[in-house]
């Protein structure tokens, strides 16, 4: 199925097709759990269906049992802190957000919650979306489903418009996160939050960052990059240590601090500091597809980044307030940090 990186005026708004999208819509609330079994062999995450009572549930693969499950009051409350996200829509806009839309529409299936919000699914994998549309169509056999495709930014711009604020049953998304990014984020984690406060382990977006990995913009400014996956920071790390061809120069990190996508929104909003100094890296798996679309034209090519990544000292201490919390002393971590 062709993917759609499109936003139409029906992502906000039913149209001739509302019976049929209401009944994929209600199987999106009442499909059975789902299983390790609906996935493909090798993918980190296992399976992202609506459960019997409307959650969405993320299992990790290998058999060692970790398992995320969203209920439906926890996929709303995210659902509210996506608000916060619209201080990052410029620096989002390379980033792809992956969801099952009804039909040849660019209008992402939704799940009603309570009478006056309605929720939908976005995936930063594409094969998140994927099995989560082979749930869908496992529970309405006859409807039309794919998988499409925005960029972030437009998702954050379309549920920010004053159009949805306005509407009397309000349109609100969440970004469901890899198990596989759940997993590392809880690994980093010196001690892990409550079950009830929302953070990287339990909902929100996990986002890694090693402090001596810096962009240069072409203007010399130096930029923190963002990663949705920790395999493309430690690669990128990598690859850049290797290129140096400095035999002293280590090829791991000191540290891999984590924080979550929303955490990162509200201090910026908190603050009013810019997010200009911020560069979010997608998900490498995320970017191969949506460039491999964009090859055979049925998407806008990514644009190039106008910075270039490298190691150096980090750029300041801003890292803490963004929530990327490190425990140990502010002065030697940053002599610890200092690799160029």
């Amino acid at each position: 199925a062709p993917l759609c990186y499109r936003l139409s005026a029906r992502l906000l708004r039913r149209g001739s097709g509302e019976a049929a999208a209401a009944e994929v819509e209600a199987a999106a609330s009442a499909a059975g759990e789902a299983t390790a079994g609906t996935t493909s062999k090798g993918h980190p995450a296992a399976a992202a269906a609506g459960s019997s009572d409307g959650a969405v549930e993320q299992q990790a693969e290998g058999g060692d049992g970790a398992r995320l499950t969203l209920s439906p009051e926890r996929l709303a409350q995210i659902g509210r802190l996506s608000e916060d996200l619209t201080c990052l829509t410029a620096e989002l806009v390379n980033v792809p957000a992956f969801f099952v839309a009804f039909g040849n529409t660019s209008e992402p299936i939704s799940v009603p919650h309570g009478d006056s919000e309605r929720i939908a699914y976005f995936f930063v994998e594409a094969m998140d979306a994927e099995l989560f549309r082979r749930r869908l169509q496992q529970h309405s056999p006859d409807a039309q489903l794919q998988v499409a495709a925005l960029s972030l930014s437009q998702v954050i711009a379309a549920y920010s418009s004053e159009e949805a604020r306005a509407a009397k049953v309000r349109d609100r998304f969440v970004l469901i996160p890899t198990m596989g990014a759940v997993t590392a984020a809880t690994e980093l984690m010196p001690e892990l939050p409550p079950p009830d406060v929302l953070s990287a382990a339990s909902g929100l977006v996990p986002i890694f960052h090693i402090p001596s990995l810096l962009a240069q913009s072409a203007s010399g400014k130096q930029r923190r990059i963002l990663f949705f996956r920790k395999a493309d920071a430690l690669n990128m790390f990598r690859n850049i240590s290797l290129s140096q061809g400095d035999p002293e120069m280590p090829s791991e990190p000191e540290r891999v601090l984590v924080s979550d996508l929303q955490t990162i929104a509200a201090a910026i909003s908190r603050t009013g500091d810019s997010a200009d100094d911020l560069v979010f890296a997608p998900s490498s798996a995320a970017l191969r597809v949506h460039r491999g679309a964009a090859a055979q034209g049925r998407a806008p090519p990514t644009p190039e980044p106008s910075t270039a990544p490298g190691l150096g000292a980090t750029a300041d201490a801003r890292g803490a307030s963004l929530g990327f919390d490190d425990d140990e002393d502010d002065e030697e971590a940053e002599e610890e940090e200092a690799l160029a």
